[in-house]
């Protein structure tokens, strides 16, 4: 779907539109709509879709182009109602020619997509392959940045490309030889080579594997089918720096590992995947049952505790079976600036698979709780008056409230469905801490309306905590002054019942003079009088 006039389309407040002025020969014009070119433009306009489209399975949105997926005609039919009936109660309109409903492969920002994964466009492969040879810098520049944007499909492009960048440095005189046209002509069919990487599937094996040689390094990233294929999701590589080349073959292969991690950290962080290489010490010193070698140099015990953060098995694999090998041999020429290489700050993290509540569970519970749909509701077309007393703390919070991924967020903090509460309740108290302690815990990452008073009643009822806490703190006692002279403090209690009679005793504490006065009752009309 794509969206007519995407920007005109939201109209600017009162406020803004005085910034947005115009100036022409005929005077100055204030917008009504928000015009194109101004910076706060797409994300202001990309966080209005992603709002108006948030919670639809199968809808992804990049500006005004819209996509609606499913795996059957019926359920893409459902979803693309839910997706034009907000479209059309938000006023928002479509130009007609440009959507396309119905297509089992769809071009979407420069790529060809469909089930089987992502491709290259035949556009931009031809774009390529007509280009004409470049008769300066800027045109040499041109045609590799239009390369590059296909860098992800390609294995290796450097050392073909390695005659043209060498054009690009600093002081170089422009000749364009025989190599370079060699080379020119050389990039052109190792485009028409590989054009497709498999779609991402969380459900399945990630498979890194990397090698590091003389020229370079190279990372490639797969995953194993339950068929026994492997399929690419995306290749890396980049040359070796200056300092880097005078790295022993070890380090080489542990630069490798560290740069096809930092390269696809997205894909590897906080799940368990597949270290794959073809240097058995390199496995020895990074294996995850393997303590940092106390005798390793200190840019391998570095690059060890980064890879701490991480959660996967070693792999060796023969170097004629390493698709990672001839990346390595072939890198793609790469600019240094002076931060890349310095020490990175160990990171702690929680492994997916550990969670005890998943990202997945709170969307789906959200889905299911008829307040917090309420409140999605309300968030999106604004809050009414009057609303239901369950309403009524999310109301008071209206300004502080806002939809995230699905799920609704008080500032920082997560919203718990009702059904998830207890089991969220359980995680707080679980090392046993008091109330003050886990309401702080508590107020740093979720939130629901009752939480205070659900924290104070499950730390209090907790039989582990009543049999462990300690016993109340002993009161310091503090002995009596001791009086001056008589009746300056008398001590007085009743004493009995003793045969059916009471008295009342009193002494005096300097002199300890004691009376004794009997006394049927202990009402105050009878103690009065003895007094």
């Amino acid at each position: 779907l794509d969206l007519s006039q995407a920007y005109k389309q939201c109209e600017l407040e009162e406020g803004s539109r005085n910034y947005c002025t115009l100036t022409t020969m005929k005077g100055l014009f204030r917008p009504t709509r928000m015009p194109f070119g101004i910076s706060p433009a797409p994300g202001k306009f990309q966080k209005i879709i992603d709002t108006l489209l948030s919670g639809i399975e199968g809808v992804t949105a990049f500006l005004d182009d819209v996509v609606v997926g499913a795996s059957t005609y019926s359920e893409l039919n459902k979803r693309m109602t839910i997706v034009l009936d907000r479209l059309k109660n938000a006023g928002l309109t479509l130009s007609i020619k440009k959507c396309e409903f119905g297509k089992t492969s769809i071009e979407y920002l420069g790529f060809r997509i469909d089930k089987n994964g992502l491709h290259s466009t035949d556009s931009k492969v031809k774009a390529i392959l007509d280009a004409p040879s470049p008769t300066n810098i800027k045109e040499l520049q041109a045609f590799l940045g239009f390369v590059n944007y296909l860098s992800r499909f390609l294995p290796s492009l450097a050392s073909t490309m390695q005659p043209l960048y060498s054009l690009l440095k600093k002081d170089m005189k422009w000749n364009w030889n025989a190599d370079c046209d060699h080379a020119f002509q050389q990039v052109k069919k190792i485009v028409q080579t590989n054009r497709s990487l498999a779609h991402f599937n969380p459900s399945l094996p990630i498979r890194l594997t990397v090698d590091g040689s003389d020229k370079g390094l190279g990372a490639i990233i797969s995953q194993k089918y339950p068929n026994g294929e492997e399929k690419p999701l995306a290749f890396a590589s980049r040359s070796l720096t200056k300092a880097e080349q005078g790295y022993s073959q070890l380090d080489k292969e542990a630069a490798a590992l560290v740069f096809g991690v930092k390269k696809f950290h997205l894909y590897l962080f906080g799940r368990k995947w597949i270290l794959a290489n073809d240097n058995r010490p390199l496995l020895t010193i990074f294996g995850p049952k393997r303590g940092i070698p106390t005798c390793a140099a200190n840019r391998l015990q570095r690059w060890a505790l980064f890879l701490s953060n991480y959660s996967y098995t070693v792999e060796w694999v023969s170097s004629n079976k390493n698709s990672a090998d001839w990346l390595s041999r072939a890198p793609l020429p790469h600019e240094f600036n002076e931060e890349e290489g310095s020490e990175d700050p160990s990171v702690h993290y929680v492994f997916e698979g550990d969670l005890p509540l998943s990202y997945r569970d709170m969307v789906k519970e959200t889905k299911k709780d008829k307040i917090l749909q309420k409140v999605i509701m309300y968030l999106k077309l604004g809050w009414p008056d009057e609303v239901e007393s369950e309403l009524k703390p999310y109301q008071r919070r209206a300004e502080e409230l806002h939809l995230e991924k699905d799920v609704v967020l008080w500032g920082y903090r997560l919203a718990v469905p009702t059904t998830l509460q207890t089991q969220v309740l359980e995680e707080l108290h679980a090392s046993h801490m008091g109330i003050c302690k886990v309401k702080a815990i508590a107020r740093s990452y979720v939130w629901w309306p009752s939480i205070d008073g659900d924290i104070e009643n499950r730390v209090r009822s907790c039989e582990a905590c009543n049999k462990t806490k300690d016993n109340p703190v002993k009161s310091t006692l503090v002995p009596w002054e001791w009086p001056t002279q008589p009746w300056q403090r008398v001590h007085i209690d009743y004493l009995g019942p003793l045969a059916n009679r009471y008295y009342l005793v009193m002494i005096d504490s300097h002199s300890k003079w004691l009376e004794a006065f009997e006394s049927k009752s202990l009402t105050s009309e009878r103690t009065i009088p003895l007094l």
